[in-house]
């Protein structure tokens, strides 16, 4: 499988493990191409979310890309995961508290959007 294959299952993959928290997500590129959109959007929040499914990372450059790539004012995260593992989100220490506020707030906008129904994930 090619890399940007990869790429893409990893995102869709995420955003299915996001709609099954309840929150209503979609991949980016099909909508904004490359840039500062972030891998995958989550309505309703704004965090910048960088997706990598791989079997060895360097968190730090991972971060940094986010960092770098955001929007002014974005919350910089990463969804990362290897196969056969759980989903795992990466951010700064510092915006705990906004990325948790920002979710929870889109959780309320998922439930006006799509319902509340969970997706499950495989």
């Amino acid at each position: 499988m090619n890399s940007r294959m990869k790429g893409k299952r990893g995102e869709l993959e995420a955003v299915r493990a996001l709609k099954a928290l309840g929150l209503d997500a979609e991949r980016t590129v099909q909508h904004e191409g490359r840039g500062s959109a972030g891998d995958v959007r989550v309505f309703g929040c704004n965090a910048h979310l960088e997706v990598k499914l791989r079997e060895q990372f360097t968190v730090y450059k991972h971060m940094e890309q986010a960092i770098r790539d955001a929007r002014v004012g974005a919350t910089p995260a990463v969804l990362l995961r290897q196969n056969r593992s759980p989903w795992l989100l990466m951010l700064q220490l510092s915006d705990w508290w906004r990325l948790v506020a920002e979710f929870d707030q889109a959780r309320g906008h998922a439930a006006l959007s799509v319902g509340s129904a969970p997706i499950e994930i495989r």
